[in-house]
């Protein structure tokens, strides 16, 4: 299998803390429930894509990291793949995210950290992801999650990233 090095933005270990309390509107369901039928334009996540009503999607064809979910493909998307390591921010994520008018986004890798990019492009005002084991957190645009978004971006660290789609880590 071979690798490809990738320049990509390192989440910060001090942020997974930070970052795993709900960035936005968090609405709860019961235990082994879906939220459905809120209307967002992108949809972060294969559970979140699959129940909610959105203009676009990212998905990785996973959840929690393991499980394979089956997705509904429909004919004349506009669909682009991206490389995004888990617990990074590709600059090819960055870019396609943050400046393009897309349908759906499939992610080899992991989409965990795609909301600090989703919330940069102005083609999209809301965005939602699955908190998991609790419910779906909602993202409404607005000058302060634009800045809350930068201002985290600065703390990550830019490196070159060996990838393979085994998800191997090597840092440069």
């Amino acid at each position: 299998m071979s690798q490809i090095r990738i320049p990509v933005l390192l989440m910060p270990h001090f942020l997974r803390d930070v970052l795993s309390i709900p960035q936005g509107s968090l609405i709860v369901t019961e235990k082994n429930k879906y939220v459905r039928g809120v209307k967002v334009d992108i949809a972060i996540g294969d559970v979140v894509a699959k129940t909610l009503v959105s203009r676009a999607r990212i998905i990785d064809y996973k959840t929690r990291r393991k499980i394979r979910v089956q997705q509904e493909n429909k004919a004349g998307k506009r669909v682009l793949y991206i490389v995004n390591p888990a617990g990074t921010l590709s600059l090819n994520t960055l870019t396609i995210i943050s400046n393009t008018v897309f349908d759906e986004i499939i992610v080899d890798g992991e989409e965990d950290l795609v909301p600090l990019a989703a919330i940069r492009n102005n083609n999209y005002n809301s965005i939602a992801y699955g908190q998991p084991g609790v419910g779906v957190v909602v993202i409404e645009k607005n000058m302060y999650t634009v800045f809350r978004a930068r201002e985290i971006l600065k703390t990550f660290k830019p490196v070159m990233y060996a990838y393979t789609s085994r998800e191997r880590r090597v840092e440069y």
